[in-house]
């Protein structure tokens, strides 16, 4: 008696999980990419700045007042003969640094406001929610040269002023989500297993408003490096000596320089120009990714 052939079982395959689906919808978005290259680069150039500009950013040359670019100073000097490819370089890190430290000072204050605020309600939510209207009813620029000019001009003023005013747009942000999520079965299930309010929150809400967070945190990021070059343009931000995109668009309030010496000033909009297109570009790309409606 001849047995019949078993077949063999169909194969199924592995089941993506969450996070890969997220990275390959963001690794299909071809301008989050392309945004994400930029970065890269950029960030690569600033951290071996020493290596690759062989000028120090701070050194005046006499015979270089406003050179043009050529072989000595590869995107020429400026007025005070400093060459301008070093301060690019160097000024990349204040510029990318503002953006990282003001974004993660206003979702540090923000973050738990929004929290509290939207789990808690009532008063606590009155009380937070208004102070976050009085803060966002002042123009921003107005209100942070004021802040500035009374605690003095600097990095690191500038970092926590833009930091600080940051705020009321991640507490508004996340107490949106905490008020759609608090009433949902696993934080009601929590609650009924004896659940303290700080542990829910935490290990429970924190978790699932990760990503509107992350995708309005890129987009604040970009907004602090505007802020920033606002300030600086302004003389109110990053002081001479030191560097930043900002604060070599200075020379550009001379009609003379922004007409016949572009050297001096376009290296660093062109700058700001491209890493904020990139930040916001990634931004997209994030939340495209992290959207499950999404098809890519």
């Amino acid at each position: 008696m001849s047995s019949a052939a078993v077949a063999p079982a169909p194969q199924i395959g592995r089941e993506r999980t969450y996070l890969q689906d997220v990275l390959r919808r963001f690794f299909r978005h071809k301008l989050a990419i392309i945004g994400l290259l930029i970065l890269l680069i950029e960030i690569g150039l600033v951290i071996f700045a020493g290596q690759i500009a062989h000028h120090d950013p701070f050194a005046t040359d006499p015979t270089a007042f406003g050179a043009r670019p050529g072989p000595a100073h590869l995107l020429g000097a400026d007025s005070l003969g400093r060459d301008v490819f070093a301060r690019l370089l160097y000024g990349g890190r204040i510029s990318l640094a503002v953006g990282l430290v003001s974004t993660a000072v206003g979702l540090v204050i923000g973050v738990p406001l929004g929290l509290v605020a939207g789990f808690r309600g009532g008063v606590v939510d009155q009380l937070i929610m208004r102070a976050a209207d009085v803060f966002m009813a002042f123009p921003s620029i107005i209100l942070i040269l004021m802040l500035v000019a009374v605690i003095g001009p600097s990095i690191w003023s500038v970092m926590g002023v833009i930091g600080l005013l940051g705020w009321p747009f991640f507490a508004r942000l996340i107490r949106g989500n905490v008020l759609s999520l608090r009433e949902r079965e696993f934080v009601q299930g929590a609650r009924a297993l004896g659940a303290r309010d700080l542990h829910i929150m935490v290990r429970h809400i924190l978790p699932n408003s990760l990503a509107p967070i992350l995708v309005a945190a890129t987009f604040r990021i970009s907004q602090s490096m505007l802020l920033e070059a606002s300030l600086s343009f302004l003389g109110m931000g990053v002081q001479p000596p030191q560097a930043s995109w900002g604060n070599m668009l200075y020379d550009a309030q001379s009609i003379t320089t922004l007409a016949t010496r572009p050297w001096m000033w376009m290296p660093a909009g062109v700058a700001i120009i491209l890493s904020v297109l990139s930040i916001n570009f990634v931004g997209d790309g994030i939340r495209d990714a992290l959207d499950p409606k999404m098809k890519m």
